[in-house]
């Protein structure tokens, strides 16, 4: 990757439809912090669950 981001501030979202979402979401946290210096987590939000968008053919948490 070109260039520099210190001192930058960005927004991100994070989501998953795939085993545990919480957890995923929690790991890829986990591995921003770890794997990019100079991350700070300063906020998140709530944690939402909707149904699928755009591929309906897929197994929801509630069984769907």
């Amino acid at each position: 990757m070109s260039g520099s981001l210190v001192g930058e501030r960005v927004m991100i979202a994070i989501g998953s439809n795939v085993g545990n979402p919480a957890k995923m979401v929690h790991d890829a946290f986990k591995r921003l912090r770890a794997e990019i210096p100079g991350v700070e987590v300063v906020a998140t939000s709530a944690m939402y669950q909707t149904d699928p968008c755009y591929y309906k053919d897929q197994v929801t948490r509630g069984g769907g």
